[in-house]
């Protein structure tokens, strides 16, 4: 029910979903970190971080979750 769902996103970790526009200032490989402006977006292995470089205004679509942006998508 709607009750319960609410019940269940007010739990820590929970993901909530955002999108963010920027200029790309830095992307990391390694650590799968991709800074947009002045904020840090981690990309799951399953999310590929192609189609963009240093430079580049995106649109970050995200979700925050255990306090880190997770991206699920970037489209330029």
């Amino acid at each position: 029910t709607y009750k319960n769902a609410m019940r269940l996103g007010s739990f820590a970790g929970v993901a909530v979903a955002a999108d963010a526009k920027g200029k790309v200032a830095s992307i990391n490989g390694n650590t799968r970190v991709v800074k947009v402006d002045d904020k840090e977006y981690y990309f799951p292995t399953n999310t590929a971080m192609t189609g963009f470089a240093v430079g580049n205004t995106v649109t970050v679509t995200f979700d925050v979750l255990n306090n880190r942006n997770v991206v699920t998508k970037v489209a330029k």
